[in-house]
């Protein structure tokens, strides 16, 4: 081999050889989720019906992502934005959002080699350890999900800290320059990451577990002056806690119903559970429901299997360290989010492995390194490539069932039991492709799985609400409120209800009980503004709907609605400037054509008028009331063939029209024309 090519393959380049190999493979793996469309499952809430996050990067976006933690009962600003900047670029377009996961998963692949190499100096192993992160199935609820952009992002970060850490690490060992300035990256990019999910609380743990192994500082170093070390990451941990615990008990999301010895149990066997699924990735769903108590069989192996790879990790501590650090890795960085504290009401997720999962496979590889080292080197090689393999082609087909959301919960239905969110997503999933009878029926399955899935009384109220059984849904509101759903779209549904039935004073009341628990919410601010028009009680309504109207600028309706109300106040003016703005937002609307030609009538702007009214003939032809418009403004305006033209269209296309009628006749008799003949 010549020596150049040999520098080749052991050199600098050999390790940018392998980084963009990986980079490809795992982008290349994961590359089919753009054809994947959004689900209904937390994707409604960070995107598909999220107008912050809709309207891209604003000051007012930017804001709301500094200071709400109502939406999903997390506080997380980095997450948001990046959701901004992506409908910025992509609007709703499903490939964008998807890409920029793949693309994040990919660079996250790409330190896990990087980092662990340069802190172990194990090229082959560490290699093996990127791929086996990153192309393996229980990375797809994290990268094929919309949503779950957290998982990624502030696992971009998580690494980021430990590459500046490390370098750190190098610098205070060789007594070398620059350690202040890695120690402030390593402690930005925690901040960074605390900002885009809670989880990373746990980094400053892994940072002590690092300085044991590999960066072994505990020999030149006293394990006081390494924790002191990392005061400042421990007070940054400890406010993200308690500010993570204060926002999900704000919205209500924390200890749903889950007794804390219950807690304990599915937490020991959900550590079991998270293992099994790393060295054997099937069945995977992303939804296991919460057992409650498991069965005591269950409890004990998780137990006997924890305490056994605990004992043999401490066992071995001295002749092979990785064991200890990856088990305490794997063990403390699923802490936040094993359900001591319950988040939800899954039992686990198989997103909650994205960064433990590094500490498991570490175990292996390692363990693995030293018994083929020990016996037949290439035996490892061989069993790289048996675990590479099967994953990608697991990590394909589990892409596959994130399609969308009647194949993902139809998938999560066929491998658990009782799953209360699959069937109430599916109920979602069916109601929006119009075919409410058979939603019915899966919000129905949901409450059989838990009576007390509020969300699922909710949807099952809107459901029947549409279907015009008042009764059913009313009562369906008021088991909700019983569950303690989110009071603001259940008050909202009961303003449905009583509008429909006509009973506009009590729709009147319950919109503005849904406005005043949730005032940023554009929808009831409009459907207010709408019942209190019917109550004659304008400048009430105008407000209303110009608050939706700002809260949504992107709405046409709202914009449209608006213009009526003022229309009919008098506003003329302003009406106009909103009906332009609507027509702006939805140019082939033929009724805010009309009513913006109206509107310009009315002020003596004919021409305008007639512009817009033969707009609105283009769009609709086929519509008599148009024409009839059309008509009225051109006779205004003294061209009378042309308004007869339209008049006798419309009667063309209505011959009962009686107003087209009327104004024809009145047209003609002004004249001196005959009139036509019946």
């Amino acid at each position: 081999m010549p020596p150049s090519f040999r520098h080749f393959l052991t050199g600098r380049p050999r390790t940018a050889l392998c980084g963009l190999l990986l980079f490809i493979a795992a982008a290349g793996t994961f590359l089919p989720a753009l054809r994947n469309g959004f689900v209904d499952y937390d994707d409604p809430d960070y995107l598909t019906e999220n107008f912050h996050v809709q309207q891209g990067l604003t000051w007012q976006g930017v804001r709301w992502a500094f200071t709400d933690t109502r939406q999903v009962g997390f506080w997380h600003p980095l997450t948001w934005l990046s959701h901004m900047l992506d409908c910025q670029l992509f609007g709703l377009q499903p490939w964008g959002h998807h890409l920029t996961n793949v693309l994040l998963h990919a660079v996250n692949v790409l330190l896990v080699f990087l980092v662990f190499r340069r802190m172990t100096g194990a090229f082959g192993r560490s290699l093996l350890l990127a791929a086996l992160f990153g192309l393996h199935p229980l990375r797809v609820e994290s990268v094929a999900w919309a949503a779950e952009r957290k998982d990624v992002l502030s696992a971009l970060l998580w690494l980021l800290t430990l590459w500046a850490y490390a370098r750190f690490a190098e610098k205070a060992a060789a007594n070398g320059g620059g350690r202040k300035i890695f120690y402030g990256l390593a402690l930005g990019f925690f901040l960074l990451g605390l900002m885009a999910k809670p989880m990373l609380v746990t980094l400053p743990c892994a940072l002590l577990l690092l300085d044991y192994w590999p960066l072994g500082r505990f020999r030149s170093a006293s394990f006081g002056r390494l924790l002191v070390e990392k005061i400042p990451f421990f007070l940054a941990a400890v406010a993200a806690a308690v500010g993570a615990f204060v926002a999900q008990r704000t919205s209500a999301a924390t200890s749903i119903g889950v007794p804390l010895a219950a807690r304990a149990e599915n937490a020991l066997v959900s550590y079991a559970r998270c293992l099994g699924k790393i060295f054997y990735p099937t069945d995977l769903a992303f939804f296991y429901p919460h057992p409650g108590y498991w069965p005591a069989v269950a409890l004990l192996l998780s137990v006997l299997l924890l305490l056994g790879i605990t004992a043999g990790a401490v066992a071995l501590r001295r002749k092979q360290p990785w064991l200890l650090m990856g088990w305490l890795w794997f063990l403390g960085t699923l802490v936040p989010v094993i359900g001591l504290v319950q988040v939800g009401a899954q039992a686990m997720a198989d997103r909650f492995t994205y960064v433990p999962c590094l500490g498991v496979l570490v175990m292996a590889i390692w363990g693995a390194h030293e018994i083929a080292a020990r016996w037949r080197p290439a035996l490892l090689a061989v069993a790289s490539a048996a675990a590479v393999v099967p994953c990608i082609a697991l990590t394909h087909q589990q892409i596959g069932y994130w399609r969308d959301s009647e194949t993902l919960c139809r998938h999560a239905l066929a491998v658990t039991r009782d799953n209360q969110v699959a069937h109430f997503c599916l109920g979602v999933a069916l109601e929006k492709q119009g075919r409410p009878d058979e939603a019915v029926r899966e919000y129905q399955a949901a409450l059989a799985a838990d009576p007390t899935y509020a969300a699922a009384h909710t949807n099952l109220g809107f459901v029947l609400s549409n279907e015009g059984r008042f009764d059913e849904a009313t009562a369906q509101f008021q088991a909700a409120l019983q569950a303690d759903a989110d009071p603001s779209r259940v008050h909202f549904g009961l303003g449905l209800v009583f509008g429909r039935e006509g009973r506009v004073p009590d729709a009147t009341i319950e919109f503005q009980q849904a406005v005043a628990l949730r005032p940023d919410w554009p929808d009831a601010h409009y459907n207010l503004g709408i019942a209190l028009e019917h109550e004659q009680r304008l400048p009430e309504a105008i407000s209303q709907l110009q608050q939706a109207a700002d809260l949504d600028p992107g709405s046409a309706e709202f914009r449209f609605e608006l213009g009526n109300a003022l229309s009919w106040s008098g506003r003329l003016d302003d009406a106009i400037g909103q009906f332009q703005k609507s027509l702006e937002l939805q140019p082939g609307s033929v009724e805010c054509r009309v009513d913006l030609g109206n509107a310009l009538a009315r002020t003596g702007r004919l021409d305008d008028a007639i512009e817009q009214f033969r707009a609105a003939v283009q769009l609709r032809p086929d519509l008599a009331e148009v024409h009839d418009n059309l008509g009225l403004a051109l006779g205004m305006r003294g061209r009378t063939d042309e308004a007869v033209s339209e008049f006798r269209q419309a009667l063309k296309l209505k011959p009962d029209d009686a107003d087209a009628q009327q104004n024809l006749e009145g047209l003609l008799r002004a004249t001196g024309h005959p009139p036509p003949r019946r």
